[in-house]
């Protein structure tokens, strides 16, 4: 069975394995919706509130979030700020 970039996140930051950007991936807005339970519009509406971490431009049409920045907001997402990220 495939582990997602998430789940791989999910389980490092769970473990106290120190999380690197030189390591993570990116997952594209459907995983994201489909792993915060939250909708697209909701997400965008966090990012512009500053509670919920921002994607990264990849291309002119493409973006997408890390993956370690969406578990850290899931593992505690009342306390999660973007400056904390």
């Amino acid at each position: 069975m495939t582990t997602s970039a998430y789940d791989r996140a999910a389980e490092a930051l769970a473990a106290g394995t120190p999380l690197s950007r030189a390591v993570d991936s990116f997952v594209r807005i459907a995983e994201v919706e489909e792993r915060t339970g939250l909708h697209r519009a909701t997400i965008y509406r966090k990012i512009k509130a500053g509670t919920f971490p921002a994607p990264v431009r990849l291309s002119v049409n493409c973006s997408a979030w890390y993956a370690t920045d969406v578990a850290r907001w899931f593992a505690a997402p009342e306390s999660w700020t973007a400056d904390a990220a």
